[in-house]
């Protein structure tokens, strides 16, 4: 599914953009594909400015990236309460 937050009324992303709780989606490269308005409020970033770039280069969480990459391999749900 394409994530992005200007699709038409009805649109998975609504609901995504309408969250309190911060949502980031990551390709399998750790690029920013998608992030709603809690998670820009969170990080203090503009998705329009930070799509495409490497998540743990724009949290500058240097050891986020092997824990993101691990959870990648096993497949496995990722949340991360605490950032260094």
């Amino acid at each position: 599914m394409h994530l992005t937050s200007d699709q038409g009324q009805g649109h998975p992303t609504q609901l995504l953009d309408a969250l309190n709780t911060a949502v980031v989606l990551l390709d399998r490269n750790l690029r920013l594909k998608y992030l709603n308005p809690a998670a820009e409020n969170l990080f203090e970033v503009s998705r329009r400015q930070v799509k495409g770039q490497c998540w743990p280069d724009v949290v500058h969480a240097a050891s986020l990236k092997s824990r993101l990459m691990d959870a990648l391999e096993t497949q496995a749900p990722f949340t991360e309460r605490e950032l260094e």
